[in-house]
């Protein structure tokens, strides 16, 4: 069996995390950050004990997906309202470009 390539469709630059972030369930919180704030988000998340894995949808946008449990969200979402940094919960993935 072939292995995926990085991008599903090359044309349209759709690629395998991109097409993840799409699936909403309680187990994901998307966000819009600057940028350049991406680590420091990443680094506060692994500062609070695997709270939640912040990954990258798109580095330059600024959309991340941060993988978190049922019994976590509510935690993570609230380390959200208090971060030091500018950032927008979404209520949905981010569109795909």
């Amino acid at each position: 069996m072939d292995q995926p390539t990085k991008d599903v469709n090359k044309a349209n630059r759709i690629t395998w995390v991109k097409l993840a972030a799409r699936h909403v369930d309680d187990c994901k919180v998307y966000a819009k950050v600057e940028p350049d704030k991406i680590m420091l988000l990443d680094r506060i998340f692994e500062a609070h004990a695997g709270l939640g894995i912040v990954s990258t949808i798109d580095g330059k946008t600024g959309d991340v997906v941060i993988h978190v449990t049922p019994d976590t969200r509510q935690e993570a979402l609230e380390i959200l309202k208090h971060v030091p940094i500018k950032i927008e919960v979404l209520e949905r993935p981010p569109e795909l470009e």
